[in-house]
């Protein structure tokens, strides 16, 4: 199951996400605002999302873990103590 809808801010903007269902866990993407992104295009960005859930790649999961620093257990070099 997956789906196009309008969300709409506390403040009053409005921004097109994408809904999906994987493994019984509701997952939602967004798609961009409203005002610069229309209808067509966001079905469009859910089209390819919807596809790459199908082949097994969840887009939220791999976006999160490029963003995420290193381990803190490794301390960068700049921050390192010369031996």
């Amino acid at each position: 199951m997956s789906t196009v809808t309008v969300s709409t801010d506390k403040d009053g903007s409005r921004y097109w996400i994408f809904m999906w269902k994987r493994g019984g866990k509701r997952r939602v993407m967004g798609l961009g605002s409203e005002r610069t992104v229309t209808l067509a295009q966001a079905r469009k960005k859910a089209k390819a999302a919807a596809r790459k859930v199908d082949d097994g790649i969840d887009r939220l999961t791999s976006a999160r873990k490029a963003a995420r620093p290193c381990s803190p257990l490794v301390k960068p070099l700049r921050n390192a103590t010369p031996r």
